[in-house]
């Protein structure tokens, strides 16, 4: 037996070793991302719309604003070219999810695209680090200072947009005004509108006499007048005295709910740095009143004789 082990034997010990796994490739985050100019921007809208006291007091003596740049790449359709990312702030514990859109629908035979990355979630929550990201770090004081001194600049939408965004609330106010029994939107309203941000596609608005936060949303930039062409926005409505409560613990599983520190952000986004404007809504149609069909002697005395 020994004859046939040997021979065995000597192959087992002269075969190849087994090769070691290549190392996972990570493909490098878009360079957009990793510019100062777009982190100062996502830092400048988390400032406006999501941080609080607490946020920068925690970080006050930091030297370093950290920024990790992390590539995604799910599984899309086959017509979607979207590209999509995230950037994390671990010293804040703060999650962001942006994307570039690059799609077709269809049945509109029309393309969404965008230049630009732009913001489509932000969460919270304890930031691992994960091998292919990309760490950059701005200096703290720099960043604290840009944000003091742009904290209260503001854009809005170009005359014709805000035409046409002025319309779109007007539609909404009629609507709500025919769903809405108790609600009063007849008579002028007034709006009030809040900033654009230069890396969301979100625009917020206030119907305060309506007491109700409005958020459109849409893949195609605000500014592009094919968003309104097509009229793909997205449109969710908070009513701030029934959709308000202090934990989204309260509603576990729902969205139909805004916090009390979201409503204050949004309100003085709205409000405080944002423009007012009036709107009249459209009169709902008095029904036409149908005439009663002519008697038998009406149509006799019409008769000539």
């Amino acid at each position: 037996m020994s004859r046939f082990l040997l021979p065995l034997l000597a192959l087992l010990l002269t075969a190849p070793s087994a090769l070691p796994a290549a190392p996972a490739v990570h493909p490098a985050p878009p360079a957009e991302l990793l510019e100062t100019n777009t982190l100062c921007e996502i830092a400048l809208h988390l400032y406006r719309w999501y941080m609080d006291e607490t946020d920068i007091e925690k970080n006050a003596d930091s030297e370093q604003a950290t920024f990790l740049v992390r590539s995604l790449h799910p599984a899309l359709d086959p017509e979607d070219r979207s590209q999509l990312a995230d950037i994390l702030l671990p010293d804040f514990g703060i999650q962001v999810r942006l994307k570039k859109a690059d799609y077709e629908i269809p049945e509109l035979n029309t393309v969404i695209q965008t230049d630009h990355f732009k913001i489509i979630r932000v969460s919270r929550g304890e930031i691992t680090p994960a091998e292919g990201d990309v760490t950059i770090q701005i200096p703290y004081s720099e960043m604290r200072e840009l944000l003091f001194r742009m904290r209260n600049e503001a854009t809005f939408p170009d005359p014709e947009l805000g035409k046409r965004l002025a319309s779109a609330l007007e539609h909404h106010l009629h609507e709500d005004n025919l769903a809405n029994r108790d609600r009063d939107s007849s008579g002028e309203q007034i709006i009030h509108l809040a900033p654009l941000s230069p890396i969301a596609n979100e625009l917020w608005a206030f119907w305060e006499t309506g007491r109700l936060l409005i958020r459109f949303a849409s893949d195609i930039d605000l500014t592009n007048h094919a968003v309104w062409d097509h009229e793909n926005l997205m449109v969710d409505v908070y009513d701030i005295d029934e959709q308000v409560v202090v934990s989204h613990h309260e509603t576990a599983g729902s969205n139909a709910y805004l916090t009390r520190d979201q409503v204050g952000r949004d309100l003085y986004n709205c409000i405080v740095l944002g423009k007012r404007i009036a709107v009249t809504p459209r009169k709902k149609p008095l029904p036409q009143k149908e005439e009663a069909p002519a008697s038998s002697d009406e149509e006799n005395d019409s008769v000539p004789q």
